[in-house]
């Protein structure tokens, strides 16, 4: 179940659904670095590129669910360089929920089925609404 859980964490950190849906409001006058936001503007971060920083994460368009396991990378212990539902106050209530459910779904899959995938194919993911692939993935099941 430990790698199970590295291989969702590296997933949602790679091909996030929603790198870029938590806009926020600024309260109060800040600066960011050399930027000043001032208050009531809104701010849309983007997950993808804060998943994708090498200060956090070594080879970070690897997919590589093992950092996970190792915590060697600093974006690990980083409740800040890793936020695919969010964080502080804000943080998606249902996370526990769909971390749970996912888990039980993927288990019962791999256990029942062998699946594969139509070859060729390449992944290729653009920005729409969510983060998805631009081609559909046509999953092969056969019973086990």
């Amino acid at each position: 179940m430990d790698y199970l859980t590295a291989i969702l964490k590296e997933t949602l950190r790679l091909y996030g659904p929603a790198d870029s849906t938590f806009p926020r409001v600024a309260t109060e006058d800040v600066m960011l670095g050399d930027l000043l936001v001032r208050k009531g503007t809104q701010i849309l971060p983007n997950l993808k590129i804060v998943h994708s920083s090498p200060k956090s994460f070594s080879n970070p368009q690897e997919f590589r669910p093992e950092r996970w396991i190792e915590k060697k990378d600093p974006g690990v212990k980083d409740p800040f360089a890793y936020a695919p539902f969010s964080n502080g106050a804000r943080r998606c209530i249902g996370e526990q929920l769909a971390w749970t459910e996912a888990k039980i779904m993927i288990t019962e899959l791999v256990r029942r089925y062998q699946i594969d995938i139509e070859r060729p194919y390449k992944l290729k993911m653009e920005c729409r609404l969510v983060y998805e692939n631009t081609k559909p993935l046509n999953a092969i099941y056969t019973k086990l």
